[in-house]
């Protein structure tokens, strides 16, 4: 949707096309059919919601297969919502429609990476020679100052303030939304390593899904330290006024994550996720 901006359809949009909703909940086979029907039957709140996100009354909002789309225009995948559908939690079908995507209308709208500033000197503590002045977009800028681990906590912190800011009108979307983060977060914090514990942690908290102490209740020791040492920056991301600001706390829960032994380099032969 509105997320690939200017840096095109590089890696970090393609996954970035994938919210975090999929993520949790892993996708699993459904009929389309069953998924347009009842997105169709939500439709008309839905472009509303967007129309009123993105200040446009003429925004027209439809399903398709891609989530790019043109000027004006934003497009939701339908196979975006499957995972949802056959989640055990305690909702309707037809709550899970509305909350679903309402969840998507917020990131296709509300994601806007295209603004470029200078690197930020204080995201470089190590760096010695002076910074390029040339500005860039946020995703370069991050990837510059620590890569994918640096993206992925990224994601999960905007995706967080995202839905808590821009949610925050539709309280029975939120309640929906947390009902399926909530069935799904044993099952994943048991699957996740320290650092993938520690960044769903900082999502479900900074989100308002569930409150630290709950969360820490389901992580590995080192894990629980970390996030308690978190708790401010995760207090401040919920708050933070745009994606720039959300990057620069996204650092430094990764330089905490680093500091408590939960971040270790990838080997060759495992995946990007």
């Amino acid at each position: 949707g509105t997320h690939t901006g200017a840096v095109g359809q590089s890696p970090a949009v393609r996954r970035r096309q994938e919210p975090l909703l999929t993520e949790i909940l892993p996708a699993e086979v459904r009929a389309v059919e069953a998924v347009v029907a009842r997105y169709q039957r939500v439709a008309p709140a839905v472009t509303r919601f967007a129309r009123s996100l993105a200040g446009d009354d003429d925004l027209r909002v439809r399903l398709g297969s891609r989530t790019s789309a043109s000027p004006g225009e934003i497009v939701m995948d339908p196979g975006l919502f499957q995972a949802a559908y056959t989640r055990r939690a305690p909702v309707t079908p037809s709550e899970v429609a509305l909350a679903a995507a309402l969840h998507e209308a917020v990131h296709l709208v509300a994601t806007d990476f295209d603004e470029r500033r200078p690197l930020p000197p204080e995201w470089f503590p190590d760096r010695d020679e002076p910074l390029s002045e040339d500005p860039v977009p946020l995703l370069a800028a991050l990837d510059r100052a620590g890569g994918l681990a640096a993206e992925a906590m990224f994601l999960a912190v905007e995706d967080a303030r995202q839905e808590a800011q821009h949610l925050d009108v539709y309280p029975g979307a939120r309640s929906v939304l947390g009902d399926l983060y909530r069935a799904a977060v044993p099952a994943a914090m048991g699957r996740a390593r320290p650092m993938g514990q520690f960044a769903l942690g900082c999502f479900l908290a900074i989100g308002g899904y569930q409150d630290l102490e709950a969360v820490q209740r389901g992580t590995e020791p080192a894990v629980t330290m970390a996030l308690e040492e978190a708790r401010e920056l995760i207090a401040e991301a919920r708050v933070a006024p745009g994606p720039w600001e959300a990057a620069a706390i996204a650092l430094g829960l990764l330089a905490v994550a680093r500091e408590h032994g939960l971040l270790t380099e990838a080997s060759p032969v495992e995946s990007r996720s």
